[in-house]
């Protein structure tokens, strides 16, 4: 008797109201898969030499576009079904049901519009991560060298060959880097300096052009991987700073 109860229910509902309910259901699965996947790429820690997720980034920004357009066709499946419901008995069911795939088709826009703003941050992140792991590697590497920085003429493959986790830290770009390549530069005036005796406001690394090896001052700094003009550039003290074109000439170069 209750089988055949909720079967009529199931008859009830308009198609319209299915396909709002089912529809719903999946571009929310979808928004937040693709969310939780970029957190997995963009949330780990600063001192872990394993690098961003860079497959689970990109299913995780297809899932999010999946996610975002198919919410776009939730919500205009669930107004149709609402007022589809209005004129179809019993209302109330097929009202009920066009409502849950609406608010599922809008938290499933809200979760994805979300996962955007934060898709737009995230070359920051990639950059600032990227610095960071670079001044542990080279803090090891001054560690087990007497103090001293690698050598500038190609400071590149020497870091690499100390860890290797240093060459996908060199290119601020999901794909992968061949050793000695790098768009961090390595600043001139530092070579043979002992890392402990920077003084913590020099510019020790920056943002630069692709090339072999890096290595110059402020003529080689890359102002344009940024809407606000600047770059990203790593202090003595191992400190990270954005500076804006403006105030590349206040930097210090020289220790």
């Amino acid at each position: 008797m209750a089988e055949e109860k909720n079967n009529k229910s199931k008859k009830d509902l308009t198609i319209f109201s299915r396909v709002a309910v089912i529809c719903g259901m999946v571009v929310l699965a979808l928004s937040l898969a693709g969310s939780y996947a970029l957190e997995l790429n963009w949330n780990l820690l600063p001192e872990e030499s394993r690098g961003p997720y860079n497959n689970i980034a990109r299913f995780g920004e297809w899932f999010t576009v999946l996610g975002f357009y198919g919410g776009l066709v939730g919500l205009l499946v669930a107004i149709v079904a609402s007022v589809v419901g209005i004129f179809r008995k019993p209302r109330g069911i097929n009202i009920v049901a066009s409502c849950l795939g609406l608010l599922m088709a809008y938290l499933s826009l809200s979760t994805a519009l979300g996962t955007f703003q934060r898709i737009r941050q995230a070359p920051i992140r990639l950059y600032t991560y990227n610095l960071r792991t670079l001044a542990g590697i080279l803090e090891k590497y001054a560690a087990q060298n007497e103090g001293l920085l690698p050598q500038d003429a190609n400071w590149c493959e020497i870091l690499v060959e100390f860890d290797s986790n240093s060459m996908q830290a060199m290119i601020n770009k999901p794909v992968r880097n061949k050793a000695g390549i790098s768009e961090i530069a390595f600043n001139a005036n530092l070579t043979g300096v002992k890392l402990a005796e920077l003084p913590g406001d020099v510019v020790l690394l920056f943002e630069t052009n692709v090339a072999r090896n890096p290595v110059g001052g402020q003529e080689l700094i890359n102002a344009g991987n940024h809407p606000a003009k600047g770059c990203f550039v790593l202090l003595g003290n191992m400190h990270i700073e954005f500076v804006k074109q403006e105030d590349f000439d206040k930097l210090r170069w020289k220790p």
